[in-house]
């Protein structure tokens, strides 16, 4: 199979993927009809932003990648742009050691929240962790996508 046969397919598979959480949000949408007036409505509303945003970034990667390939073009390499890959590379390390800061001190809470009833507080602070970890990777990445 060619790339761009390749290319076309996985543009239907994601396409398919998006309409698949459009309508699990909807199911969301119907939970938090039931919760709504009980904590545990943040979880869902949590959840639910989370699934909106998730659209919104897949919506974004979809249309970019059927707009008609262009000649990657190498940018970065030159002496402004090794001097912006500096600067990324400054910022990716110092919000990657916030992030770990930030989860460790997540996980201290969570070590705090021993009291009966504190499994919402439980729950937020994991999902907390589990986004710091998140961000790290997104910002790993970044360090290896060329600078613009």
């Amino acid at each position: 199979m060619n790339a761009k046969k390749e290319r076309e397919l996985f543009l239907r598979s994601l396409e398919r993927h998006l309409e698949r959480e459009k309508r699990i949000l909807g199911q969301y949408r119907g939970l938090s009809e039931i919760v709504e007036d009980s904590p545990a409505a943040l979880l869902v509303d949590w959840v639910m932003a989370e699934g909106n945003a998730h659209q919104n970034i897949l919506r974004a990667i979809l249309q970019h990648l059927k707009q008609p390939r262009q000649q990657e073009r190498k940018k970065g390499n030159g002496p402004d742009g090794s001097a912006v890959k500096d600067r990324i590379l400054f910022w990716t390390e110092k919000l990657k050691r916030y992030e770990e800061r930030f989860a460790a001190d997540c996980l201290y809470l969570k070590s705090q929240t021993c009291w009966e009833g504190g499994e919402l507080l439980d729950a937020v602070l994991d999902a907390m962790i589990m986004d710091s970890k998140k961000h790290q990777r997104l910002l790993l990445a970044l360090e290896k996508i060329p600078a613009y």
